[in-house]
């Protein structure tokens, strides 16, 4: 027999850590679970989940997705027999095919709690509605559609920023991204804290819009191919080329023209953009200021 006197001796408390580990995981799960616990509000078009640190005046929500449902020219009454589900204070913001989910909402960035409901409801909303009803195209549309429906709009009516004016300005300096370097999602969404993705995606998209349709924005999702291990390829010149006559590279063009025919920037402002530590030490920077229409 091999001699295994070298090996440690279990003693009373070798489990020691462990069990104090499990009792107190059970006991956190518990106390997560008790904090958790949910009462349901039915409206018109959704079934919200929510508890008790929830602010109690949640009728605006129904309002809220009538307006973004009309605005991407959805049938509002088909939701009506089939409700949304919609959690309310969640760990992340996101959407997935169960649902919507939105985490605690506080006052921050000059917004109150309210207005950052609606952004947030309106953002993630617009990202279930639209792969629900038209699939998924890549996150410069993805991402770019929600920050048009919600981010772009309540920043410009509650704090007065302009996306357009921010997007003009990272064009003026060595700070725009091109969206060559952000055309494939896993690009995108590698550089999820840099606002300078959504900036630019939702300003691109308003143009679309603005020059195009909404319409243009939905051939884009229901004609999309996204990358896969088997076709790693990405259709999307394809697509720009089929609905707008231009490829992906051609409307980001006509995007930088439009901007500087109808937004201004001044010399101070890009200096100061141009100043950033941020922009030039970090891979990823936060909004170091904002600009306001002139």
């Amino acid at each position: 027999m091999d001699d295994q006197s070298y090996l440690p001796r279990p003693t009373p408390f070798a489990n020691f850590p462990c069990t104090i580990s499990l009792i107190f995981f059970t006991f956190e799960k518990q106390r997560y679970n008790k904090q958790m616990t949910f009462r349901t509000m039915l409206t018109n078009y959704l079934s919200i989940q929510n508890h008790k640190q929830t602010p109690e005046d949640l009728s605006s929500l129904d309002d809220y997705f009538f307006l973004t449902a009309s605005k991407l020219n959805l049938n509002t009454d088909e939701f009506k027999d089939s409700k949304i589900n919609l959690v309310l204070n969640s760990p992340h913001s996101y959407c997935d095919e169960n649902g919507i989910y939105i985490q605690k909402v506080t006052e921050k960035g000059g917004l109150n709690r309210d207005q950052w409901l609606e952004l947030l409801f309106k953002h993630e909303l617009t990202h279930f509605l639209s792969a629900k009803k038209w699939g998924m195209p890549p996150s410069i549309f993805f991402e770019g559609l929600a920050v048009f429906m919600s981010d772009m709009d309540i920043k410009a009516r509650e704090l007065g920023q302009s996306y357009h004016r921010q997007a003009l300005a990272h064009i003026h300096t060595s700070h725009y991204i091109p969206f060559s370097a952000i055309t494939y999602s896993h690009h995108y969404l590698g550089r999820r804290n840099d606002f300078r993705c959504d900036v630019e995606a939702g300003s691109f998209i308003a143009f679309l819009v603005e020059r195009h349709s909404m319409d243009s924005i939905r051939r884009v999702y229901e004609k999309s191919k996204l990358p896969t291990h088997a076709d790693p390829s990405l259709n999307i010149h394809e697509v720009c080329k089929e609905v707008y006559g231009r490829d992906l590279s051609e409307l980001e063009s006509d995007w930088h023209q439009w901007l500087k025919e109808s937004f201004e920037v001044s010399v101070d402002e890009i200096e100061k953009l141009e100043s950033f530590a941020d922009y030039n030490n970090e891979m990823r920077p936060r909004c170091p200021y904002t600009l306001v229409p002139l």
